[in-house]
């Protein structure tokens, strides 16, 4: 199982560098859609006709995706409608194996803190190294299982 998740794993990241040029490439203020239709020297009424809706919907649409009030579906519509592709894309902010090692760690250094609590107010305290041992075996777990990082206990 581990094996096959180190798989995916791989392959997201290597998906995930493809498209890390993307991250820089910034919507246009007019948004895509009027761009597009403007750089093809497309009328209103012809984008209109190719969707299958009335142009003031093209005009709405149009001043609408600027202001992120578009569903996927009608980019799509409208994309398909200039002969272009939309590229629908999540691009992690962090590499992902070391967005997961920060948040075993910090779920850890918790669960290590409640655990050092209770023993202390059971009068077994534990030493430092072995306190070390458990958090290193710990995050271990935690990066072998991630879906236990984000549980709430």
């Amino acid at each position: 199982m581990i094996m096959f998740d180190q798989l995916k794993m791989n392959q997201l990241k290597a998906q995930i560098r493809r498209t890390k040029a993307l991250k820089g490439l910034i919507r246009p203020s007019s948004g895509w859609i009027h761009t597009i239709r403007e750089l093809y020297g497309m009328s209103l009424s012809f984008v209109a006709k190719q969707v299958g809706v009335v142009q003031s919907r093209v005009s709405m649409v149009e001043s609408s995706e600027p202001e992120d009030r578009l569903t996927i579906a009608t980019l799509r519509q409208f994309s398909n409608a200039l002969n272009c592709d939309l590229v629908y894309v999540f691009i992690p902010r962090e590499d992902p194996e070391k967005f997961l090692e920060k948040h075993a760690r910090q779920k850890a250094k918790l669960m290590i803190a409640q655990l050092q609590r209770t023993m202390t107010l059971e009068d077994q305290a534990i030493s430092e190294k072995e306190l070390e041992r458990h958090y290193s075996q710990l995050v271990k777990e935690l990066l072998a299982n991630p879906k236990k990082i984000w549980e709430e206990k």
